[in-house]
Formats: C-alpha cells, sequence, structure tokens
C-alpha cells in the first residue's frame, strides 16, 4: 500500500496523489503538542478499496511505516469510494474445434472482465484481429441425406447423369465426387465411405419416395483465435476502510517493557518471602508470654531506676548541705 506522509505541529495536512485521472487521500500523519507540553504524534492511513470481503476485513491493529515505526490502531471507519467510468484496452484468446472452414469462426464477441483491483465488471465487443491454425485432423461425423423421388423408378437424373434403378446406392458408392460437387465439398477434405437407405418407402403428394444416408469423415481443424476491443467500466460505488493509527515511541516501548520487568522481579521477591515466612516453625505460646513478662519487668525497673537515682542524688546533696549548716552553727 503505497502512502505519502506529511509532518507538521498543531494541525493536520494531506497527502494526495493523482493517478490514473483519479485522486487518491492516501494518508495523513499529525503532531500535536497536549496541555502538559507533550508531543503526541498520530499517523492516518486511509487504505485501499476493498470489495471481495466487504465488512467482514477490518483494519490491522498494528501497522509499521517504511521505518519500520510501530503505530496502534486508534479507531477505523468504512466509507464509500465513487470509482469513475473508465474503458480499457483488452485481448483475449478463444481456442475453436471440429471446424470445417474459417468461415464457421465469430468475427466478434461480448467480452466481460473484472478489473482486478476493484472487482467491478466491465463489458465490451471485441472484434477478431488474429487467427492461427493449431491442428488438422480427419472426424468421422460426416454424413449427406438424399431423397430419392419417384422411387422404384427404372432410371433418375442426376445432374447430367443418369442414375440406373435398383443400384442406386452403388452408383454413389462408385462416384462419390458427383455426390460431393452436388453439395460443394471438396474431395481433398471430405469422403464418402458408404451410404444406407434410411428407413422405407413413403408417399409424398402422391409421389413414391425413399430417404438414404450418405456417411463418411472430413478434415477438420483447430484453431486459435485472438479478439481485441475496449472494455467499459461503469461508474461503481465501493466501500473502503480508513484507519487512525497512534505512534508508539520507542523509548516508551523500553520503559514499559522495563517496567514489566521490574513488576515480575518484585513479585518474584514477594512470592520468595511468603514461602520463607510460611517455612518458620510457630513459636511456643507459654514460652512467649514468659518471656514477653521478662521485657515487661526489665521495662519498668529501667524506668525506676531513671525515677530513683536522681532522686537519691538530690537527697544525698541535700542532707549533705544539711550537715554542713549545723557544723557551721555548732562552730558559731
Amino acid at each position: 500500500m503505497l502512502v505519502v506522509i506529511m509532518l507538521f505541529a498543531g494541525g493536520g495536512a494531506a497527502g494526495l496523489i493523482w493517478k490514473d485521472s483519479h485522486l487518491f487521500l492516501l494518508g495523513i500523519l499529525s503532531l500535536t503538542l497536549t496541555a502538559a507540553g507533550n508531543l503526541e504524534v498520530r499517523a492516518e492511513v486511509r487504505t485501499e478499496v476493498w470489495t471481495e470481503e466487504g465488512e467482514n476485513h477490518t483494519p490491522e491493529t498494528v501497522y509499521f511505516d517504511e521505518n519500520g515505526q510501530k503505530y496502534e490502531l486508534d479507531y477505523c471507519r468504512q466509507t464509500e469510494h465513487i470509482l469513475p467510468e473508465m474503458e480499457e484496452a483488452v485481448s483475449t484468446f478463444r481456442f475453436y474445434t471440429n471446424l470445417e472452414d474459417t468461415s464457421q469462426i465469430p468475427q466478434q464477441i461480448f467480452f466481460e472482465a473484472e478489473e482486478e483491483e476493484t472487482g467491478r465488471t466491465g463489458t465490451g465487443q471485441l472484434r477478431q484481429t488474429e487467427v492461427q491454425l493449431t491442428a488438422r485432423y480427419w472426424s468421422d461425423d460426416f454424413s449427406v441425406p438424399l431423397t430419392f423421388y419417384d422411387y422404384g423408378a427404372d432410371q433418375y437424373l442426376f445432374q447430367d447423369f443418369i442414375v440406373p434403378g435398383g443400384a442406386e446406392l452403388q452408383y454413389f458408392l462408385e462416384h462419390p465426387d458427383r455426390l460431393l460437387e452436388q453439395i460443394g465439398c471438396s474431395q481433398e477434405k471430405y469422403e464418402i465411405l458408404e451410404i444406407h437407405w434410411d428407413g422405407e418407402s413413403y408417399m409424398e403428394q402422391g409421389i413414391p419416395c425413399r430417404n438414404a444416408l450418405a456417411a463418411g469423415r472430413k478434415l477438420v481443424g483447430g484453431y486459435r483465435v485472438e479478439y481485441s476491443g475496449m472494455v467499459r467500466y461503469p461508474e461503481t460505488a465501493v466501500p473502503k476502510w480508513e484507519a487512525l493509527y497512534r505512534l508508539i515511541p520507542e523509548l516508551e516501548e523500553e520503559t514499559k517493557a522495563q517496567e514489566d520487568t521490574d513488576n515480575h522481579m518484585k513479585s518474584q521477591e514477594l512470592e520468595t518471602e511468603s514461602a520463607a515466612l510460611q517455612d518458620q516453625p510457630a513459636f511456643d505460646s507459654e514460652s512467649g508470654k514468659n518471656r514477653w513478662k521478662m521485657i515487661r519487668t526489665l521495662a519498668a525497673c529501667t524506668i525506676s531506676l531513671a525515677v530513683l537515682i536522681p532522686l537519691i542524688l538530690y537527697l544525698a546533696a541535700w542532707f549533705q548541705k544539711k550537715r554542713k549548716d549545723a557544723e557551721e552553727k555548732e562552730r558559731m
């Protein structure tokens, strides 16, 4: 699929191409600056016309450009495309067999063609342009019907010849050239090998008659015939798909892959720790209670000492001062 891509910021532009009198909108690639300052790249690719699969066909979910850049499908829709009327020069061949003469070959034929890209049908009359002989052979399906009027007569007049009565069939077997000449056939292409009666005698308008049949073979040929002309394709509406793809930056793909890897490793670590905790033996409940009492006792003693020691020091200092004051009074 041919795609013409144009880049621009903060807007959109279409790639157009004019080919064979058809205007095709091939592709759009747009850059949009979001409010957060992130650059968002979108690629819009309008597919070629689809006809055979129709609505059952949808664009691919992933699109790769010529540089291998990956795009993801944002949305797609089916539209209608009008194909204009057009004419096309075509040639075709027909093969004919068992023909006695080229005059039996049709001078023109009706031709129907299907456009490969769109599937629409065109029609036209093609004329014979070339005849080629491909084979020569004898065919055994040659026969000539004969009717003898005034059957039972002593003799018959055939052209300028007298045919004896009672020996009519034998006469034509001995002189087949006279019979072939009468029906316009040459001895080089036709042969009479037998003649026999075809039914009993009968009356026709009061005249006794009897039919006979001369049979033999004829020289026939096979032909390859070329026909040429113009085929017209009518204006046709066909469905096509339009698809909008979003560019996936390579960095984003790598970051996403790294995050997936880290999350997987963390999940494995948590599972390992959980399994280790489950493997540890449970503490004895009585031993746990005694240990807890010991810890509380030590904590209480520590707190008590922290209060009593300053008090003791203070009292010792106070008694010492009282003693000094008493000694001084005694001296006085």
